[in-house]
């Protein structure tokens, strides 16, 4: 793959095809106090200057910053936008990922949300709001990004500004996409640049209350969770979590069907709670 046809793909959403699921870690708690509403699940999106990985945004408007050639005025802008849109919401490829549990778990019961890749897709269809995989640091595709953004021919040389509009496209988006290196292991594929509010204060003032600019929270109809996944424990501590994760579906309307997987190892067990359309009941 050129560099060229890795921007493409990246900018047309291609490096998405042949996803069907996407999956977002969270403590049991969150999700049972915080996400799941009756017949709805509230996503809360973070401000990327509040996120944990402090370089977060930042590590990719300082590779702008050095590229020979292009007006330093581009990162200043970059740093514009990331202000006006600064929310993003994020989940992980990877499907059942020991770094994932102890990350995001925080060392408490935790459940794994599987999304429907098309209906969260088609939520976010706006105009403005991305989507895309992470760059990382390192990887084959970091070297095809800096390739392109580093290439001499698609900068004006007087002006200091892009020749190309899939230079400027692809300029403006990089920043949002690229993470260090030691967070590879979280595969992670993000919503940013946009994400409009679904349900505004009026309608939804219970969302509201206390809420900081730290985060935005969105709406997401119910047929987007497929399943959810109960962290690794024993046998004890997944019947309890098992029963209090049933009851806070039902009570809330998501009435699905569970299949429970033959019994593996005893002390650190996964079961799927698998979630079929036609056994929906809202």
């Amino acid at each position: 793959m050129t560099s060229s046809q890795f921007v493409e793909s990246t900018l047309t959403e291609q490096t998405l095809s042949g996803i069907t699921e996407l999956y977002h870690y969270t403590s049991m708690d969150t999700f049972t106090n915080c996400i799941i509403r009756k017949n709805q699940l509230v996503m809360r999106a973070t401000d990327v200057n509040y996120l944990e990985d402090k370089n977060e945004f930042n590590l990719g408007n300082k590779l702008i910053e050095s590229i020979p050639g292009l007006d330093l005025s581009h990162a200043l802008t970059m740093c514009s936008i990331k202000n006006r849109f600064p929310y993003q919401l994020s989940f992980a490829i990877g499907k059942d990922m020991p770094e994932m549990w102890k990350t995001y778990g925080h060392g408490k019961p935790s459940v794994m949300l599987i999304f429907d890749f098309q209906i969260l897709r088609e939520a976010f269809i706006d105009g403005y709001t991305k989507i895309g995989k992470c760059i990382y640091a390192g990887t084959e595709e970091e070297a095809l990004s800096k390739q392109f953004l580093y290439d001499p021919s698609k900068i004006d040389k007087r002006l200091g500004v892009p020749k190309y509009g899939r230079y400027s496209d692809f300029l403006g988006i990089f920043p949002f996409l690229y993470k260090d290196a030691k967070f590879r292991y979280e595969n992670e594929v993000r919503i940013y640049n946009g994400l409009k509010e679904y349900e505004n204060r009026r309608k939804n003032p219970d969302l509201y209350s206390g809420q900081n600019s730290q985060y935005k929270y969105y709406i997401l109809p119910p047929d987007v969770l497929k399943g959810v996944m109960i962290c690794p424990c024993s046998n004890d501590e997944y019947k309890s979590h098992a029963a209090s994760l049933k009851h806070v579906l039902d009570l809330n309307g998501f009435n699905l069907k569970y299949s429970i997987p033959v019994q593996q190892n005893e002390l650190y067990r996964v079961r799927l709670h698998e979630v079929h359309a036609e056994d929906r009941a809202f």
